[in-house]
């Protein structure tokens, strides 16, 4: 059930106050049918002799997760998180195996906003 589409909607709905454990069972589900229906039709279609790339098939996931991070936009306070999430991924791109740029990127990015944290903590703190 838990996925980084399903993850993404319940952590919004969380940040706009709803406190519904359903969101991310009912997310779940529809990515977990929706992966089923999808792998069916792509052992269908994957038999066929056509390239997906042309098609640009091959980026549908992740324009879909694009779409779904842009919708979670804060404003500047996730712009130095996220700009260290993307050139960690894409340094990782050019010397990593496929799989380890997102990490990187995921790893780049929470440092990123854990120092932007600790900072605002510290600067707020009254010594």
């Amino acid at each position: 059930m838990l996925s980084d589409e399903s993850w993404a909607l319940a952590t919004r709905r969380h940040a706009e106050g709803a406190r519904d454990f359903g969101i991310l069972v009912g997310a779940g589900v529809a990515v977990w049918v929706a992966w089923v229906f999808g792998t069916l039709l792509g052992v269908q279609v994957g038999a066929l002799p056509v390239e997906l790339e042309r098609l640009g098939l091959d980026m549908l996931m992740a324009a879909f997760f694009v779409a779904i991070l842009a919708s979670s936009w804060r404003g500047t306070t996730d712009f130095v998180p996220w700009l260290c999430a993307a050139i960690a991924a894409l340094a990782g791109a050019i010397v990593l195996p496929a799989g380890y740029p997102i990490l990187i990127g995921a790893l780049a990015c929470g440092l990123a906003a854990t120092a932007g944290e600790h900072g605002r903590a510290k600067g707020n703190r009254r010594d």
